[in-house]
């Protein structure tokens, strides 16, 4: 099954970090429609190139993931999400973490990731995330 990959991962993955997400993103770009990303996470890994070159990379890696559209009811959705957790006693440290959650909510996909905050939407909302 295919699942949507948050920047977190992507960010481990090409740091060669030893975090567990890296084998699995590994794993997972192995496979035809193993990834897909959103545009958010296409802005945010692009937004790290510090050169036109490592830009150019980072496209060329990120066109081995499918694009998982950001629908305009997304938004809502990602805004309720965050109201969610907020009733549950927790704080979402970024908005945008809640519109890739809405999308993938919304597409069936879950969350490949490096970053705590889908595990705390996880527990107050519908996103699912991958167990590594």
């Amino acid at each position: 099954m295919t699942c949507l990959v948050d920047s977190s991962a992507w960010i481990e993955f090409l740091r060669g970090t030893d975090h567990p997400v890296v084998d699995e993103l590994s794993r997972r770009l192995e496979v035809l429609g193993g990834v897909s990303i959103s545009g958010v996470v296409e802005m945010e890994i692009l937004a790290g190139a510090r050169t036109q070159h490592e830009v150019e990379d980072l496209k060329r890696l990120l066109a081995r993931a499918a694009m998982a559209p950001t629908d305009g009811g997304d938004f809502a959705l990602a805004a309720s999400l965050y109201r969610s957790c907020r009733a549950d006693g927790v704080t979402i440290r970024r908005l945008s973490d809640c519109l890739i959650a809405a999308t993938a909510i919304r597409l069936g996909l879950p969350v490949l990731h490096a970053d705590r905050d889908f595990d705390a939407l996880a527990s107050s909302t519908a996103l699912m995330v991958v167990s590594i």
